[in-house]
């Protein structure tokens, strides 16, 4: 028999699209080669696919999950120029991330739920996001948005300028004055919106998929470090985790996962909704 492949041993081949989808073909669609499709890099060195043990062959495709923390992941892939991640083909980017030797049993994508109430223009945008993802067969878990309120230190701090300026600096022409006392005061105070409970969702569901032997290999699109005890808890019980995402702010997801997949904005090129 031939000897089982040393852990993280790699090999090349081909992969095809694999998943039900009302938008695009299934089987019949035409493969596309890994070695052009295949980008990311696990420790700097090209990725294909792992290698099997005689044991896991047997079994058939190793069973996977894929993980998005989804405004985590959005904001990191804007950073490194991808134009609008909310057009990502999630099942193309799920399929090539697991290649032939593994069959992608559900991707989860967890965010915060935008409220009727607030800024319409946020809310049209979120539901669209919603019917996307329901479109693509993309279970959903939403947290919530709180709202927050914080003194503007610098608005204050004009102020404070504008009523006594430093010696030997004159005092502004009237119209700048008012335009710019006007702008100070209307931003004293500045709101914002947080998300809850998404990144504890993420990590109990990633560690109680684990104990209760949901999947194999486990993709997380994310670089929140606080993912990392569902993460360790998932390894102890005998999973696979890769971290995904941009190179760069991953110290914590890269030391806590198996490998890390590094993806760029070449590599999500082809993975884009028509």
């Amino acid at each position: 028999a031939a000897p089982t492949p040393a852990a993280g041993a790699l090999d090349a081949g081909t992969t095809h699209r694999r998943w039900n989808s009302p938008y695009a073909g299934d089987s019949a669609s035409p493969p596309f080669n890994i070695a052009r499709s295949f980008g990311p890099v696990f420790d700097e060195e090209p990725v294909f696919r792992i290698l099997m043990s005689e044991e896991q062959a047997s079994r058939g495709p190793q069973r996977a999950l894929v993980f998005i923390d989804g405004a985590n992941f959005y904001r990191r892939l804007k950073e490194v120029g991808v134009g609008d991640p909310n057009r990502l083909d999630l099942q193309l980017v799920a399929s090539k991330l697991a290649g032939p030797a593994r069959r992608v049993l559900e991707i989860r994508y967890y965010t915060g739920k935008v409220e009727a109430g607030g800024a319409q223009r946020v809310f049209a945008s979120h539901q669209r996001l919603l019917a996307s993802l329901h479109q693509q067969g993309v279970l959903v878990r939403l947290g919530r948005l709180e709202q927050r309120t914080e003194v503007n230190p610098l608005a204050d701090e004009l102020l404070r300028f504008l009523a006594a300026p430093p010696p030997g600096i004159e005092r502004l022409q009237p119209e700048a004055y008012d335009a710019l006392h006007a702008m100070a005061s209307g931003h004293r105070k500045v709101e914002y919106w947080i998300q809850k409970a998404v990144d504890t969702f993420l990590a109990v569901d990633i560690a109680q998929l684990a104990v209760d032997d949901g999947y194999d290999v486990a993709y997380l699109l994310s670089q929140d470090g606080d993912l990392t005890p569902g993460i360790e808890l998932a390894r102890r019980y005998g999973k696979k985790v890769f971290g995904v995402g941009p190179a760069g702010r991953n110290y914590h997801i890269k030391q806590a996962c198996d490998h890390y997949i590094v993806i760029d904005a070449g590599w999500l090129a082809d993975c884009y909704l028509e």
